[in-house]
Parts: structure tokens; sequence; C-alpha cells
């Protein structure tokens, strides 16, 4: 849904390890609607600096939609299993909370 889209972006995602952190850049499959209730969505993002093994991931959304986040799962080549983020407190990312941390 298109008008969702315009409503709910996120604008990135800062990753934080124990060698570092980076960030996404605005999150975007192009051509394709992001961020639909119940569907899961996947990004590679090249380029990204090695931050070690993640420690903690930071989204910041932008516009008036509520949305939540169930889980992050980060992946790198040079590291061996998948990093997942779960968000247990059941936060909803909207105008007025634009933040989500989660951190192991």
């Amino acid at each position: 849904d298109l008008k969702q889209w315009y409503q709910r972006r996120v604008r990135g995602m800062r990753i934080t390890g124990d060698r570092g952190s980076t960030e996404t850049g605005v999150l975007d499959n192009r051509g394709r609607s992001d961020f639909r209730r119940g569907a899961d969505d996947t990004f590679t993002v090249p380029g990204m600096l090695w931050v070690g093994r993640p420690m903690c991931v930071e989204v910041t959304v932008e516009g008036g939609d509520r949305w939540k986040v169930d889980y992050i799962d980060v992946r790198c080549q040079r590291n061996r299993y998948p990093f997942f983020f779960h968000n247990t407190a059941g936060q909803w990312l909207s105008d007025g909370e634009s933040v989500l941390k989660i951190c192991k």
C-alpha cells in the first residue's frame, strides 16, 4: 500500500558491536511496498562497516502511522551465525516515539 509507505518510513538503523558501529541509511526495497502488516522484510545493505559481534540495534522511523517491529535479524558474511534482536517490550513506533533500541 503506497499510502502507508509514505506515512511510515524507516530512516535507518544503527548496528553497534564489540568492534564499532555502522548505519544503514534509509531502508527501502525499490518498487516494493515495505513494512506491511504481517510481512517479513529483508534488506541487503552493501558497504557497511564490520562491527564484530552485534550487541545493539537502533531503528529510527518517521511518519504518523504506528508500526511495531517483532524482531531484527542481523547477518554478515564474516559472522558465522545470524544475530536476533527481539522487541520483547512490544514497543510501537510513531511520531511520538520514533526510536527503538534493542540490546543483548
